[in-house]
């Protein structure tokens, strides 16, 4: 369920299925991780909430897909565990602190994956890395191709984008 106040109206509601989690490369911000419904979500809704069926906040409704500038049939909400951590930050900081690696990153595609003599096209390769950095500091150089953060598989650039973005500052990770 979406709430808002959609061209004015308060105090609506309309209903959807979540259709997607985790969806990006959408071209809203540097960081996203988004809630994708079809829940009716027009100029007016972003900031309300989207809730499961039991009343649970789920997300917070930000943007829709659209041509026309109307509903057509796609929105998108930032998970509340994200937004939750952005507001801690604020709080806490007074501003979004996140953390950086200072390395440029590409998804290993099918054709770097065999160029550089890998077994699957997962991972990250390493682009550039920027001189006094986290990840100069750490020694990465550019060629290297990020298969595991913290013991969990990298799947893609933005999932570990979004992840060391959620990292706090100076907290040590291990790379593989």
């Amino acid at each position: 369920l979406a709430s808002g106040n959609p061209f004015g109206l308060t105090q609506t509601i309309t209903m959807g299925i979540g259709s997607a989690v985790g969806r990006y490369n959408v071209g809203i911000a540097d960081f996203e991780d988004f809630i994708q419904t079809d829940a009716a979500i027009n100029p007016g809704n972003s900031g309300g909430a989207l809730v499961n069926t039991n009343g649970e906040l789920v997300g917070i409704n930000t943007a829709i897909f659209s041509t026309s500038g109307g509903y057509m049939g796609i929105g998108f909400a930032i998970p509340i565990n994200l937004a939750r951590s952005v507001m801690n930050q604020i709080v806490t900081h007074g501003k979004v602190v996140r953390g950086y690696l200072g390395v440029y990153i590409q998804d290993v595609t099918p054709q770097i994956a065999k160029q550089f003599g890998l077994s699957q096209n997962n991972g990250v390769l390493i682009g550039d890395v920027s001189a006094d950095t986290p990840g100069s500091r750490a020694d990465l150089k550019r060629g290297d191709v990020v298969l595991e953060l913290n013991g969990q598989p990298v799947k893609d650039a933005n999932k570990l984008r979004l992840q060391i973005s959620q990292t706090a500052p100076g907290t040590v990770v291990k790379l593989r």
